[in-house]
């Protein structure tokens, strides 16, 4: 849901709206006691959008 309504757009602006988004997916992820794979997700998404590097400073801004 993140990537195909946020990420796959070249407006810059819209990282902030995905990235928005990680949090409850986190908090997803701990209920249904998967601890270890949010950060895989994250690792996952972050070598898929290795060619922005807006996306990347702002996650790592995001301190997820």
């Amino acid at each position: 849901m993140i990537e195909g309504h946020v990420l796959n757009s070249a407006d810059k602006h819209r990282y902030r709206r995905a990235i928005a988004m990680l949090p409850a997916l986190r908090d997803a992820y701990q209920a249904a006691g998967h601890w270890d794979a949010f950060a895989r997700y994250l690792e996952d998404l972050r070598a898929r959008h290795t060619r922005r590097p807006t996306f990347i400073k702002t996650l790592d801004g995001a301190n997820l």
